[in-house]
């Protein structure tokens, strides 16, 4: 493009194969959503598609796109990387490091996901000030575009190349060796939350859902929307299912349209297909992938009560300094029960109330809740039998409990006494009397920054 601006990318060989034939893949439904959107197809030729192993780079060549060969020394980049697994994370933070370096080039760029479906020429919806130095799509959108309340999603952003952007690149990228458990998402968003958006001066705005649309959250309005996104979604197989889905009916949409139908009735009949496939692999997990018997573990209760730091910690042995928000989240490890071999599964969860409708997704397939509160906050143990207990047996009537207090360090920390002298911490007792109340098969109490009785509560 005239400004030096580019789209771009990343690709492996589980976008361009889906295995035993099936098609399309999710590099076909990518490209096709250029060829049926509106005003979209010219945009390919500014597309540049990076592969990061051989088979990718070869049927991108053969399909006549612009292709880079990405190569990652050491690390197999091949087959599917599985939401928030070791080799998912490592293929994340290589990506980001490659974008570095094409900002080092002096390109701006529009980087997207293979998964982001592109309806309409999205650059009438953004802003053409070069003042703004990141325009960043969003999985939940909270109504201000310039509030770092907005939860991110680091799967579609435009950002401009000058000195700026290139210091976010090079501190966030820096982060990767001191963020153990966190995918890179997860690492800016720290970051932003720490101010160090404000403090290099980045001029930044949040994406609308309404235009530029996940399955986190649908978009309204059909005439509106530009992307769609499979985010909330845990696997390649069923994003391409549900994204089938997305392109038939927008093509049914556009042929109502065309039809002579009025476009404000139209709209106003429209609702996209329910994405069974991805709420599905919330809950399936891939046997594929795992030969030892797998266990399903959510983790639910109140924002902030330490339910991410409890999983990294137990995952992989360090606390995590930073507060992120979570959407959703999964870790795994491996452990042995009885001397065979398990698989378990940790599904991490969002309490905040705008994720009410999302939430329930993870819920299904549960083998055990561990229901979590901390033990210095009042309403997040009663929001158990508030909140928690009653959702919980909605959707997962017969599905164990296990009841965690955590931040056990504070509870008896001299200094957090002095520093808030009226808060109300829990006691074990308390905490003995609610498991009997709803019927938990057993209580711990734990702190994540000790580790202490971390490694009992799963």
């Amino acid at each position: 493009m005239a400004n030096k601006t580019v789209i771009t990318a990343v690709v492996n060989k589980a976008h361009v194969e889906q295995g035993d034939d099936i098609y399309p893949t999710m590099l076909d439904l990518f490209l096709e959503s250029f060829w049926v959107g509106d005003d979209t197809r010219s945009l390919l030729d500014h597309l540049l598609i990076v592969a990061v192993d051989e088979t990718a780079y070869d049927r991108c060549k053969f399909r006549r796109l612009h292709c880079y060969r990405l190569t990652s020394d050491g690390v197999d980049f091949t087959g599917e990387k599985l939401y928030m697994s070791d080799d998912f994370i490592k293929m994340m933070w290589r990506r980001t490091l490659f974008l570095s370096d094409v900002l080092k080039r002096g390109y701006n760029f529009i980087f997207t996901d293979a998964d982001v479906m592109w309806l309409r020429n999205l650059f009438p919806r953004l802003s053409k000030n070069e003042s703004e130095d990141l325009q960043i799509s969003t999985d939940v959108f909270k109504g201000n575009p310039w509030s770092e309340r907005n939860c991110i999603n680091t799967g579609f952003y435009y950002i401009q190349s000058n000195s700026k952007t290139i210091s976010l690149f090079e501190l966030w990228h820096g982060m990767k060796n001191n963020s153990a458990g966190m995918k890179e998402q997860d690492v800016l968003a720290s970051l932003m939350k720490k101010g160090v958006f404000r403090e290099l001066g980045l001029r930044v705005t949040f994406l609308d859902t309404l235009y530029f649309s996940g399955f986190c959250r649908d978009s309204r309005d059909i005439s509106a929307v530009t992307t769609v996104h499979a985010n909330c979604c845990r696997s390649i197989t069923a994003k391409v299912a549900d994204l089938m889905a997305v392109l038939r009916d927008w093509k049914t949409y556009k042929g109502s349209s065309m039809a002579g139908k009025a476009k404000h009735a139209a709209n106003e009949t429209f609702r996209w297909s329910k994405h069974i496939a991805c709420f599905k692999s919330w809950g399936v997990p891939n046997k594929t992938l795992v030969s030892a018997k797998f266990i399903k573990c959510v983790t639910v209760g109140d924002g902030a009560v330490g339910k991410t730091c409890l999983l990294i910690s137990y995952t992989s042995n360090t606390f995590p300094i930073d507060y992120v928000p979570t959407v959703f989240d999964n870790f795994s490890a491996n452990v042995t029960v009885d001397g065979q071999p398990v698989n378990l599964g940790l599904w991490d969860t969002a309490g905040q109330e705008d994720y009410n409708r999302l939430r329930p997704l993870s819920y299904r397939g549960a083998d055990v809740f561990l229901l979590a509160f901390s033990l210095i906050s009042r309403p997040s143990f009663e929001n158990i039998s508030k909140k928690w207990v009653p959702e919980i047996r909605h959707y997962a009537p017969s599905v164990p409990i296990v009841l965690v207090g955590t931040k056990l360090d504070l509870r008896e920390d001299k200094q957090f006494q002095m520093d808030y002298p009226v808060a109300c911490t829990i006691s074990t007792e308390q905490g003995e009397e609610l498991q009997k109340q709803i019927g938990a098969v057993a209580y711990v109490e734990c702190s994540s920054k000790t580790q202490q009785n971390v490694k009992a509560c799963l």
